[in-house]
């Protein structure tokens, strides 16, 4: 088997579909032929992806209402024309009224062969005329672990982090429609909220001022051990309104490997693929994160996150991946 993998992707792995990519791409080789191009150069690379003959193109996108034609303009370049799938990743093409239009729209025009969605809205989005599976975002289960309350001083200590603090974590772009100003709100009276975002998206002044007025840590930087800061806390909160992240944040997931209690905003993905129970909480309001934080920060839940994301594998995701493209290529 032949798959030409189109996505986004570079070396840090610090955004979502980046990381998504990336781990599709590293598990997936073992088990085909695969050349991956970058959405960005995927014109440039007509005559190298004709030349590759692929049996599969698979464009992992939100997605916009342009990947539909750059996804059936690639196919049509071919020789022997491949199968066309397209993962739908990001939330907007559900909870943004206007733009799902558009969306669905592009998709009935330049119709792919498989849609990969992650919660019902999603499917119910593409299915009339396309065959669509659910496929959810995976986590490197080994890399993000629990650790030892002594290993978990030692990283507070090593990224200067007060020991005594309940440190309420949050990873993500530092951008005002993501909501981060509810994290202010927890800060302090013993909570030490900590917030990574990302080197190589512009962060909004406005909001780190907001932030960091209230004693919020920020660090914008790349963190190659990334596990670590997660490790080093105590709660993980996903605030992030619907329409503006992924359907399964991969923080989230990341955050639940390494058995943290964790608070999200209760995105379709998340609540197609996990029950709130054990540590797990999928909220509706902002009232609702504030609360929670100060449940968890008696100590008297019984966290089971791990167990409930270790299905998740990014090894047993792209197996399924592989299983879907078998199926499609037989049919």
């Amino acid at each position: 088997m032949r798959v030409c993998l189109v996505g986004r992707f570079e070396n840090q792995s610090d955004e979502g579909f980046k990381n998504v990519f990336n781990q599709i791409y590293k598990r997936l080789k073992s088990h085909c032929d695969i050349y991956p191009v970058n959405i960005s150069n995927s014109i440039n690379k007509v005559r190298e992806i004709r030349a590759f003959g692929p049996d599969i193109i698979h464009q992992i996108a939100g997605p916009s209402p342009l990947a539909f034609p750059m996804l059936k303009f690639l196919v049509d370049v071919c020789k022997d024309k491949p199968i066309s799938v397209m993962s739908a990743l990001h939330s907007a093409h559900v909870n943004n009224s206007t733009y799902r239009m558009s969306v669905k729209y592009s998709a009935k025009i330049f119709s792919p062969d498989i849609m990969l969605a992650q919660s019902e809205n999603s499917r119910a989005v593409f299915r009339n005329g396309i065959k669509v599976y659910f496929l959810p975002n995976g986590v490197d289960v080994d890399k993000f672990k629990p650790v030892s309350d002594s290993k978990k001083l030692d990283l507070r200590n090593k990224y200067g982090i007060d020991k005594d603090s309940f440190v309420v974590l949050h990873i993500g772009h530092l951008i005002r429609v993501r909501n981060l100003e509810i994290l202010s709100k927890i800060q302090g009276n013993g909570c030490q909220v900590l917030i990574i975002g990302s080197p190589h998206a512009k962060a909004d002044k406005n909001v780190v001022k907001t932030l960091t007025s209230r004693g919020c840590i920020i660090w914008q930087k790349y963190f190659e051990n990334i596990e670590e800061i997660y490790q080093l806390a105590d709660c993980y909160v996903f605030p992030v309104k619907k329409g503006h992240t992924l359907l399964m944040p991969l923080s989230v997931l990341e955050a639940m490997a390494c058995n943290l209690p964790v608070i999200s905003v209760n995105f379709n993905g998340l609540t197609h693929f996990f029950e709130p129970s054990d540590g797990l909480f999928l909220v509706q309001n902002d009232s609702d994160i504030l609360r929670i934080v100060k449940e968890i920060k008696k100590g008297e839940i019984k966290v089971k996150t791990r167990e409930k994301v270790l299905p998740y594998s990014w090894e047993t995701v792209v197996c399924k991946l592989w299983r879907i493209y078998n199926e499609v290529l037989q049919k």
